[in-house]
């Protein structure tokens, strides 16, 4: 089960609604506003989900995606147990479409979902696995 969530989002009051109403369905998030905590947190933290932005202060969210899923770069725990959903306002072009879908587990479009539609889209991938 998808309990323990990290939201790498940095705008705030986006970051704490999705929070407050996934809380509130039974997850735990936690928040980090910038690329570079985001990353730190993800390698850190034990985290059954990240929830990524792309576009992000210091480190980009396909920055912290393509480290995350290196090898080389994040511990075995992190690229293995982690499952990545992408949220963002940008349509990227194809190819980063394509590499998007190879290491993750979604890409969403914030102003085509809501709070409560993406902890249905939790819920579901959760009993999917």
């Amino acid at each position: 089960m998808y309990k323990n969530i990290l939201f790498v989002e940095d705008e705030q009051l986006i970051a704490e609604m999705y929070a407050s109403i996934l809380e509130a369905e039974g997850f735990k998030v936690d928040i980090a506003n910038d690329g570079q905590k985001g990353l730190e947190r993800a390698q850190t933290g034990e985290y059954d989900l990240i929830l990524l932005d792309l576009m992000l202060p210091s480190l980009t969210g396909l920055e912290i995606m393509r480290q995350l899923r290196d090898p080389q770069l994040s511990p075995n725990n992190t690229r293995e147990n982690t499952h990545i959903l992408i949220l963002s306002n940008l349509d990227e072009d194809d190819l980063v479409k394509k590499e998007i879908s190879e290491l993750t587990e979604g890409y969403y479009l914030k102003v085509n979902i809501t709070p409560h539609s993406l902890a249905d889209i939790i819920k579901k991938m959760d009993s999917n696995s």
